[in-house]
C-alpha cells in the first residue's frame, strides 16, 4: 500500500524513475548537441579562413584554457578528456568537413538543376608533391545572373583524355547532373583536353552535341604574351638573367648567405628587407612578375653576395 501511494505521488509530481531517466537523457542530448555545435562552427570557421585544423602539438592537457567566451566549454573538454570522447580527432574533423562539402555541393547542384543547362570549366596542373590535380568548375545562370562555382580538386592517376573525361562524368554523377545538359566547355589548349580525336572536348561533344568548346581566353593571352615577348631580345635576356640568379641561389647555403647580409640604411630610403627569390613560372606569364620583383627590389643585396661568393 505504501509503495502504491508513493507511485501515485511520483506520477503526480513527475518524479518517477522513468521520468528522471528520460529527463537525464534529454539533458544529455541537449548538452551534446550544444558541444557538437561549437566544434562544427569552429571547424567550418577555420576551413573558411584557410586556417590549419591542427597544430604541431597534440598536448590536450590545457585544451580548454582559451575558451573564455564559452564558460562551460573548458569544463566539458576537460571532463571528456578522460573518456577520450572530445570529438576532436582528425577522422571526426575530416568527416565533418566532408559532410559540409557534400551539403555545399547539393546546394550548387540544386541551383544548376533549376537552370537546366550549364558549362564546364576544367584545368589540370601538377602540385608540389608531383601529383596531377584537376580542378572542375561549373558556369550557369543563377537568379538571372551568370555564376561560376568551383566544385572540387580531384587527383588523377592518368592525364589522358579518356581518364579526364571519366573524371568529369564521375563529378557530374555525384552532383546528380547530366552530361547531356552541358552546352559549353572551356579548357586550355593541351592535346589531351582539346584534341580533335581523343580530347575531353571531343568526347563531351559526342554525348552533348551542343557543348561548344572555347579555348580559355586567359590561356590564349598568356600564350600570346610569351610568344610576343620571346621576340624581344632585351626582355628575353633580362628574364634569363632573373632565372639564372634564382638557380644560383636555389641552395640552402647560398640562400642563407643572401638572407644574412646586413644592409645599412641609406637616406632617404632604407634598403628593403630580404625577399625570397622565385622561379619564373612556365605556364602563367603574370606570375613571372613576382620573380622579377624579387630581384628588382634588392639588386644591391644580390650584387654584394655575388661579389662575396666569388
Amino acid at each position: 500500500m505504501s509503495k502504491w501511494i508513493a507511485l501515485k505521488r511520483n506520477k503526480r509530481q513527475e518524479t518517477s524513475v522513468l521520468v528522471q531517466l528520460d529527463n537525464a537523457h534529454r539533458d544529455m542530448v541537449q548538452k551534446n548537441g550544444a558541444y557538437l555545435r561549437v566544434i562544427v562552427e569552429s571547424i567550418l570557421f577555420t576551413a573558411q579562413q584557410n586556417i590549419p585544423q591542427r597544430g604541431h602539438s597534440e598536448d590536450r592537457s590545457n585544451i580548454g584554457q582559451d575558451s573564455e567566451d564559452i564558460p562551460w566549454l573548458a569544463e566539458r573538454l576537460t571532463s571528456q578528456l578522460a573518456t577520450h570522447q572530445q570529438w576532436l580527432s582528425p577522422n571526426i574533423q575530416n568527416e565533418i568537413l566532408n559532410i559540409a562539402s557534400d551539403l555545399v555541393l547539393k546546394d550548387i547542384s540544386k541551383a544548376v538543376g533549376k537552370t537546366g543547362k550549364f558549362s564546364l570549366i576544367v584545368d589540370e596542373t601538377t602540385d608540389v608533391s608531383n601529383k596531377e590535380q584537376v580542378s572542375v568548375c561549373l558556369h550557369y545562370i543563377h537568379n538571372g545572373q551568370p555564376a561560376e562555382t568551383f566544385v572540387g580538386f580531384h587527383e588523377v592517376k592518368s592525364a589522358k583524355g579518356k581518364a579526364l573525361f571519366q573524371l568529369v562524368l564521375d563529378v557530374l554523377h555525384k552532383m546528380e547532373l547530366r552530361i547531356e545538359d552541358v552546352v559549353g566547355q572551356c579548357y586550355d589548349g593541351a592535346s589531351n583536353i582539346s584534341g580533335k580525336e581523343k580530347g575531353v572536348a571531343t568526347r563531351v561533344q559526342e554525348v552533348a552535341p551542343k557543348a561548344i568548346y572555347v579555348h580559355c581566353y586567359e590561356h590564349l593571352l598568356n600564350l600570346a604574351l610569351q610568344d610576343t615577348l620571346q621576340e624581344n631580345t632585351v626582355i628575353r635576356n633580362a628574364l634569363a638573367v632573373v632565372q639564372s640568379i634564382q638557380n644560383f641561389f636555389n641552395t640552402p647555403k647560398r640562400e642563407n648567405v643572401l638572407r644574412s647580409v646586413h644592409m645599412p640604411d641609406i637616406d632617404p630610403t632604407p634598403y628593403s628587407p630580404y625577399i625570397k627569390l622565385k622561379s619564373l613560372s612556365e605556364t602563367r606569364w603574370s606570375c613571372r612578375w613576382e620573380a622579377v620583383k624579387a630581384v628588382e627590389q634588392q639588386p644591391e643585396r644580390i650584387l654584394l653576395v655575388l661579389i662575396e661568393l666569388s
